[in-house]
C-alpha cells in the first residue's frame, strides 16, 4: 500500500490524531489503486483486498494454484496423442485385414 500512496497517520501528522477519526485520504486513494491494479500479493488468483474481504491473509497462499491442479486425460484425447501406439494398432488392423482376405 506504500508503494500506491499509502502515508499514514505518523507520516502525515506525527501520530496526533488531527483528523478527528476520518479516514486518512491516502489509505483511501492506496486501497482504489491496489482495486485499479488488481494486486494479488502471494499470486494465488485471489485479489488481496478481495482476501481480505474473506478475512484471509494476502500474502500467504492459502490452497492450490490454477496451474497445480493435474489434467485428466480421457477419451479420444489419450488414443489420438499416443502417437506410437496408434499407428501400431492401424498395422496390426491392417495386417489382419490382409490376412482374413487371403483365407478366402
Amino acid at each position: 500500500m506504500v508503494a500506491r500512496g499509502l502515508l499514514g497517520e505518523t507520516a502525515r501528522d506525527g501520530g496526533v490524531d488531527a483528523d478527528g477519526g476520518t479516514v486518512d485520504p491516502t489509505l483511501r486513494a492506496a486501497l482504489a489503486a491496489m482495486r485499479k491494479d488488481g494486486v494479488d500479493s502471494d499470486g494465488d488468483g485471489a485479489e488481496d483486498l478481495d482476501e481480505l474481504s474473506w478475512y484471509g491473509d494476502p500474502n500467504h497462499y492459502d490452497g492450490l494454484r490454477p496451474n497445480d491442479i493435474p489434467q485428466v486425460n480421457y477419451g479420444c484425447q489419450i488414443a489420438r496423442n499416443s502417437g506410437a501406439d496408434g499407428n501400431l494398432f492401424a498395422t496390426l488392423l491392417g495386417l489382419v485385414l490382409v490376412a482374413a482376405r487371403r483365407r478366402r
